[in-house]
């Protein structure tokens, strides 16, 4: 693998039965705007990188869906893990050497799998991707990352994707409006190549990259980038090929079950 080339993309087109911005379902389920700002600065996660010098997850996806996640919960004041599992939640999306599907990130967690806290499955000497992405570790701690949809309720649709026919600038409006709504994630060209200290991209570049969208000024967008350094800015009407906005909301009746109390003894722990 080319060590310039920041990888972990697997992107098709959306099928008909995704929800999508202006569908109305999101909104019917989640509400409106959320953040009229859209500057999610403030809930920022800490940054983790997704590769070490001799391994690479190929988890972006992963590692942004999560984060956009905690970001919601941090917003709507949820009690939440401050780290969650990227190795869990890549079990379960189907990572592989090719990379991961931020749709199967996001749709797995909403109804299979939720999130764990990273310190039930964390990611310490494991250096291939059968020890990574361990599956049979990842399916013992199911019963946990389930009781977390008792209490938590997950959505996401497409801001616009693959084959979107969208220019350059109306895919900047979008994500404008987005950002206000709930958290997004964008595609991104791993060919890092840089303008006046900003990332560009040639017109009609594929992408093999995702990271959270921070903030969109109209003309240029600041991401949270899994590789150094974490915090980028991207040049004016970035062409990214995809881009998924994210919901979260507490469900109205939480569950009381042995794993429910649990799962929240070690939250109230992790969070002092």
């Amino acid at each position: 693998m080319n060590p310039t080339k920041h990888v972990g993309l697997t992107l098709t087109v959306p099928e008909s039965d995704h929800w999508q911005v202006g569908s109305g379902e999101a909104t019917a389920r989640f509400g409106g705007a959320l953040n009229p700002s859209g500057d999610w600065t403030p809930f920022k996660m800490a940054d983790e990188p997704q590769s070490r010098p001799t391994f690479e997850t190929f988890g972006c996806a992963v590692f942004a869906t999560l984060k956009a996640y905690m970001m919601l919960a941090k917003a709507i004041g949820l009690p939440f893990m401050q780290d969650a599992s990227e190795r869990y939640s890549g079990v379960w999306a189907g990572t592989n050497q090719y990379g991961t599907d931020p749709h199967a990130v996001a749709e797995t967690i909403r109804t299979t799998a939720g999130m764990i806290d990273g310190k039930l499955m964390p990611w310490t000497d494991q250096a291939t991707l059968e020890s990574y992405y361990d599956q049979a570790q990842a399916q013992s701690l199911l019963p946990v990352g389930q009781e977390l949809l008792n209490d938590a309720e997950f959505g996401h649709e497409w801001i616009f994707g693959l084959g979107s026919g969208l220019t350059p600038k109306q895919k900047q409006v979008a994500l404008q409006a987005a950002l206000e709504r709930g958290t997004v994630c964008v595609t991104l060209d791993g060919d890092y190549r840089y303008k006046q200290g900003r990332l560009t991209k040639p017109a009609g570049g594929a992408d093999s990259h995702f990271a959270v969208l921070l903030k969109h000024d109209g003309k240029h967008g600041t991401i949270h980038d899994q590789y150094a350094p974490f915090v980028k800015e991207l040049d004016a009407n970035y062409d990214h090929q995809a881009a998924k906005l994210y919901f979260l909301q507490k469900r109205t009746a939480p569950s009381s079950s042995f794993w429910s109390q649990i799962i929240n003894a070690f939250t109230r722990l992790w969070s002092r």
